[in-house]
């Protein structure tokens, strides 16, 4: 049973990424790989992929508080808003390719970058749940001093 639901979850991630790519002529890779450093997504400026870890998407999805903070958000929506964040991601290094050198310490600045050109990629529903998912997600980072 949960083999299938992480099936699931994959298809939904290659369908969801695929329509977006379609729709904003994005050139970017999509690979699932098993994220050592707990990122449910990350975007790879050196290979120009965006990477998935399907087991830690589902394990958050699932998690209570995610359910209590996101009541509404399905778990479509939810793909829809962690590709949109790496898009952003993607999208900055196009245009501020020096904030992703390896000795840079601009990681706050990545950060607030993508979620601010993420949003383009998503429809007007999901702009509350992106913006507050935002909000969770800077919080975490700056107490996780990854930034």
């Amino acid at each position: 049973m949960r083999q299938k639901l992480l099936d699931d979850l994959r298809s939904k991630i290659k369908k969801v990424f695929k329509e977006i790519s379609k729709e904003h002529q994005i050139d970017c890779a999509l690979k699932e790989e098993i994220s050592s450093l707990g990122y449910l997504m990350s975007y790879d400026p050196n290979t120009n992929t965006i990477f998935f870890d399907p087991t830690f998407i589902s394990k958050n999805f699932s998690a209570a508080g995610f359910k209590t903070d996101f009541p509404n958000l399905s778990l479509r929506n939810f793909v829809a808003i962690l590709l949109s964040h790496e898009l952003g991601h993607y999208e900055d290094y196009k245009e501020n390719p020096h904030l992703f050198n390896a000795n840079s310490s601009e990681g706050i600045k990545r950060e607030l970058n993508a979620w601010e050109k993420g949003c383009k990629y998503l429809s007007d529903e999901l702009e509350k749940d992106y913006s507050k998912l935002k909000d969770i997600s800077l919080k975490h980072y700056q107490r996780d001093e990854k930034l």
